[in-house]
């Protein structure tokens, strides 16, 4: 009898481990996602502040060839 009430104990316990193994797989599985968007959402910020900067310094670029067109026209 002690031997079945010991193996019993033993399973519970390894069930107890199973379910926390889980929860805490399952929290990292969130985690990961929850990392996963922020990293999509930064490189989508990253991407337009990009194409921002260089429409800008094509924009700038334009201008100074511009000026510099007028400053030897004259």
């Amino acid at each position: 009898m002690g031997n079945t009430s010991n193996l019993k104990g033993k399973l519970t316990s390894l069930e107890d481990m199973i379910k926390q193994l889980a929860e805490e797989l399952n929290f990292h599985k969130r985690e990961v996602q929850v990392l996963r968007s922020e990293k999509d959402t930064l490189e989508s910020v990253l991407t337009m502040k990009t194409q921002e900067v260089r429409k800008a310094l094509t924009n700038e670029n334009f201008k100074v060839e511009e000026e510099m067109k007028r400053h030897y026209a004259h």
